[in-house]
């Protein structure tokens, strides 16, 4: 089918499923005819409206008081049923569930004044549950974080979320609460791989200490850990071999943060090393896969004032170019020298990244031109 051709079919189906949905709706109230959406048919009326669609079928259920929809509302569809009360704001108030088609309990849940509050439940259509949470409402500075404990059709489990505290009897063990720190593993979440081993983690009072994600053939993808203050993050090869490590002090606010970044090449060569600083850049050295110095570059200052002092290399490890640069601009000497060692260019610039000499050199290091540089971007070549 050609492409239009079906985008054409599949917003015909869209616009029939919602020309079914949106079928025009009976309502009563102790068996008088109202309408919501005309708030003069339910002013002042205390009961329980019931709406039917054209074919009969029940489509939702709300409790009235005085004229006011509050309490109890049942909603009806071909995928189940929902239900939950609400309060005279409007607002969610109490417990609320979903059901599947087949009557099981799919959700159930706890609100206060619209948001959620304490404990909640979600099961697949077997009965297995699927999350466990508790939800801390959020008022004021409040800024707690709940918890959550997801699981697969199988019972195994594939996600956690830990509270400072614990907040559920099933999180003290897993989240570390328990006195001792909690040792979790997490299975993948698909039913064709539930089996399959994806995750193991370490809680300790809350705090994940330790992780490491495996890929499909069992071998570390990626880690985490935190010890003495200093959050390690590592990626590595289908192979197992390191990819990649970033070792930086914890700091809530990301800012200010201390330590090293290291990268390697598949072959096991160290290709790049950063020193960081007060959360910036202090130093760097790359190398060629061949293990030869291929750049190094060290900071002097902080942020855009900083002084960066690089040099750059030839596979060979020869020595390229040496240059400094203030806020990405050069400043002062830029030198590039050729394979065999010989200087070919020196140029200065002033504080501003404006060029304002430039000398070039042949093969033998003899001078060749000297050119100085205006502000208007004209040049004037220098006798030899």
């Amino acid at each position: 089918m050609p492409k239009l051709s079906r985008l054409l079919a599949a917003a015909l189906l869209l616009l029939s499923g919602l020309a079914a949905q949106a079928q025009p709706l009976r309502c009563d109230l102790n068996g008088e005819s109202v309408n919501p959406a005309n708030g003069n048919t339910t002013a002042g009326k205390t009961g329980l409206m019931r709406c039917r669609t054209e074919d009969g079928a029940l489509q939702r259920e709300e409790e009235l008081k005085n004229g006011r929809f509050m309490g109890r509302r049942v909603f009806y569809s071909r995928e189940g049923r929902k239900e939950h009360y609400v309060n005279e704001k409007g607002n969610l108030d109490g417990l609320a569930r979903e059901f599947y088609r087949s009557g099981k309990l799919k959700e159930e849940s706890l609100y206060s004044n619209g948001e959620r509050s304490g404990l909640g439940k979600r099961f697949y259509e077997n009965g297995q549950l699927e999350l466990l949470s508790f939800a801390i409402i959020r008022t004021g500075g409040n800024s707690e974080r709940g918890a959550n404990l997801e699981y697969n059709e199988e019972g195994k489990l594939t996600a956690l979320q830990c509270g400072a505290r614990s907040l559920l009897p099933e999180d003290r063990a897993p989240c570390g609460f328990a006195g001792a720190p909690g040792k979790v593993e997490f299975y993948s979440r698909s039913r064709s791989s539930s089996g399959r081993l994806v995750k193991r983690a370490s809680y300790r009072e809350g705090v994940l200490v330790e992780s490491t994600d495996l890929n499909d053939a069992g071998q570390p993808q990626r880690s985490y850990s935190l010890k003495d203050g200093i959050e390690t993050t590592r990626e590595y090869f289908p192979d197992g071999k390191p990819r990649r490590e970033r070792a930086l002090t914890r700091d809530g606010n990301n800012r200010g943060r201390d330590g090293a970044e290291r990268e390697w090449a598949s072959n096991g060569q160290m290709v790049l090393e950063k020193r960081y600083a007060d959360g910036a850049e202090s130093a760097a050295t790359e190398w060629f896969m061949n293990g030869n110095l291929k750049q190094k570059r060290a900071s002097e200052g902080a942020g855009r004032d900083a002084l960066v002092r690089s040099e750059r290399y030839y596979d060979t490890g020869k020595l390229a170019e040496r240059s400094t640069t203030r806020g990405g601009r050069p400043v002062g000497k830029r030198e590039s020298f050729d394979e065999a060692g010989t200087l070919r260019e020196e140029a200065m610039y002033d504080e501003r990244g404006t060029l304002k000499n430039k000398r070039s050199f042949d093969e033998h290091g003899k001078l060749s031109a000297d050119e100085e540089y205006f502000e208007d971007g004209s040049r004037k070549l220098k006798p030899l």
